[in-house]
């Protein structure tokens, strides 16, 4: 939301360093991985405690969560369909999880006295939805 105007460069780096703060608590351990897969295509191969969080494109998802069973789908699309890329992401943590939800309500806290609630300045759109952002973003944005 820096491009649009909504948080100041300030804010952003303050937000950035806090949420790498407040993702350093969860207890469980935890990885993400890129697979050259569609969520739809991707989401039989996932065991319980991975989920899909990001559909980059028609042919890419990422997935996250519990660190020992992220490998798993990796590891299945490489063997079935060798021409489809598929690899473990070099971080830690399982963002876009349930593993993030542990510090939810603590980064909040963190970041909410620190931000102004303004509208983007520039014409903006929510990325999920694809819907105009037509007024200001609170801090739970």
């Amino acid at each position: 939301m820096y491009a649009a105007g909504a948080l100041t460069a300030k804010e952003v780096i303050t937000t950035s360093w806090k949420r790498e703060m407040a993702s350093q608590k969860p207890k469980k351990a935890g990885g993400m991985a890129v697979i050259g897969l569609s969520a739809e295509e991707a989401s039989p191969l996932l065991s319980a405690g991975i989920v899909v969080t990001c559909e980059d494109s028609p042919k890419s998802a990422i997935i996250s969560g519990d660190a020992k069973e992220i490998q798993k789908p990796v590891e299945h699309t490489r063997e079935s369909h060798s021409d489809i890329g598929a690899r473990v992401l070099k971080v830690d943590k399982a963002y876009h999880s349930h593993h993030m939800s542990e510090t939810g309500s603590e980064y909040h806290a963190m970041i909410q006295p620190q931000l102004e609630d303004k509208s983007p300045l520039k014409l903006s759109f929510f990325n999920v939805t694809g819907d105009k952002i037509k007024e200001h973003l609170h801090d739970l944005y």
